[in-house]
């Protein structure tokens, strides 16, 4: 590194921290029964998301102490790291580093394994389809390390971004559940908005929405439907999606519609058509009569008793092979509120989502923010002084 800071010396990662190698079984004396395993521990952020006894399972674990790093070996791309807050065991398939006290505190090695030079060294791994980090080689890799009352003050500035930061994910996730709340009661009508007329009427979803099967047209975007995100043009997906269908293979969706995957409409894989577009064959497209409102009709999908109805009149051995053709679709009965109702609801739901969706921006933006700090701090670009 050109222009090292003064006072820092160069170190390799084996010198500021070891692996603790202590096991525990089902029969062990310890009293640790805190355990975390991989799916635990939110890639990226240095969040535990969920944790399980140790006596439910019967295989050997890691033991930890409050301030050892965990570090998941298996699949390292993936950037799952915790700085431990209590004592407890985890999965052998997670690291357990502990700051070697001369030359480091735990805080440090913590914002180190969250480096990309850390990640380079870890990545440099063995194995194809299960990748893991080798230790003989991340323990060798060089760090320039300011003396350890400088790698305190690093510590003290982290913390309390990550405190904003979880903070931030908190708020986040209540405003989530809120908004689920506030769905199903306004669409249950548990909850009335004032001056909206509530009258019901029986009707079967075919009323509603006719199966569109006009072919596509080449001029237009392919669009994909996912889970979280609804229907989006599939040049927007970090996954490889291609085709060798042609343009008139796939079906035209017209801006309104509402497409779906029909094996997974139970679950939430729908989306509106926010423009015109085409979409695979495999999709079911809903063109809307003058009774129902897409963006209400895409909240109505989640409630409670919808989700049951489309899972219900949904067929197939297994629920991973569960299949919601138009016909059985068709076929749901539905009690529905009139359309100047469905709006009012939707425009509620929709400010609702516009909140959750400025936090992610939020937090997105931030998480950048922070992570880029920590890079410029952990290599002297910039100084913390007492």
């Amino acid at each position: 590194m050109s222009g090292t800071p003064q006072n820092w010396i160069r170190r390799e990662f084996g010198e500021l921290a070891e692996i603790i190698n202590t096991r525990w079984t089902a029969d062990s004396q310890s009293n640790a029964r805190t355990c975390i395993e991989l799916e635990h521990i939110e890639g990226g952020t240095g969040r535990v998301v969920g944790k399980t006894d140790a006596a439910d399972g019967a295989s050997t674990k890691a033991v930890f102490q409050k301030g050892d790093v965990l570090f998941g070996k298996l699949r390292p791309y993936l950037r799952k790291y915790w700085l431990a807050e209590s004592e407890g065991v985890c999965s052998t398939e997670i690291w357990v580093l502990r700051a070697r006290p001369a030359a480091a505190v735990p805080g440090f090695v913590h914002l180190l394994v969250q480096t990309d030079g850390f990640q380079r060294w870890a990545n440099m791994t063995s194995g194809s389809k299960m990748p893991r980090a080798d230790w003989d080689l991340v323990s060798g890799a060089p760090f320039w390390v300011p003396p350890v009352q400088e790698q305190q003050r690093i510590c003290q500035i982290a913390q309390a971004s990550t405190r904003y930061y979880n903070g931030l994910c908190d708020l986040l996730e209540r405003k989530k559940q809120a908004g689920t709340a506030l769905t199903q009661q306004l669409i249950a009508g548990t909850l009335r908005l004032p001056g909206v007329k509530y009258a019901w009427r029986d009707r079967c979803l075919g009323d509603l929405f006719r199966n569109r099967r006009e072919r596509g047209q080449s001029h237009l975007p392919v669009m994909s439907v996912t889970q979280n995100d609804g229907l989006v043009e599939r040049t927007c997906l970090d996954r490889k999606t291609d085709s060798t269908l042609t343009a008139k293979e796939h079906l035209l969706v017209r801006q309104g519609d509402i497409a779906y995957n029909m094996m997974r409409m139970w679950q939430g894989a729908y989306g509106i058509a926010r423009h015109d577009g085409i979409v695979s064959p495999a999709y079911i497209v809903l063109a809307p009569s003058d009774e129902i409102d897409s963006e209400f009709a895409s909240y109505w999908f989640r409630s409670n008793r919808l989700r049951y109805l489309l899972w219900a009149y949904s067929y197939g051995l297994t629920d991973d092979r569960l299949r919601l053709y138009y016909k059985d679709f068709a076929r749901i009965p539905v009690t529905v509120l009139p359309i100047d109702a469905q709006r009012a609801i939707a425009a509620v739901l929709r400010t609702c989502d516009s909140e959750i969706a400025l936090l992610r921006r939020q937090l997105k933006a931030f998480k950048n923010l922070k992570n880029g700090l920590v890079q410029k701090v952990l290599t002297g670009q910039i100084r913390v002084k007492e």
